[in-house]
């Protein structure tokens, strides 16, 4: 499995506009965005907004990095 990242500026109306497509295989996978200012102590951490590989979740954990996010990802989907 072949995860590849892109950079996307997100159309959100809170400041958590950074965000990142995160492919695998050449297929769009998930939407990330990182965290703003406004999320106090999780500000800098990304976030999944969208995961297609798995039915929908209550909790999506956050991660420090994107290699994180590629270890978690590894890790969860098929």
């Amino acid at each position: 499995m072949k995860l590849t990242f892109q950079p996307v500026t997100l159309a959100a109306s809170n400041n958590d506009d950074e965000g990142m497509l995160v492919f695998r295989d050449g297929h769009l996978l998930g939407v990330l965005s990182r965290l703003s200012e406004i999320h106090d102590n999780l500000a800098g951490l990304w976030f999944i907004e969208a995961l297609f590989d798995r039915g929908p979740e209550y909790h999506m954990p956050t991660f420090e990095s994107l290699e994180d996010v590629e270890s978690w990802l590894r890790s969860t989907c098929r």
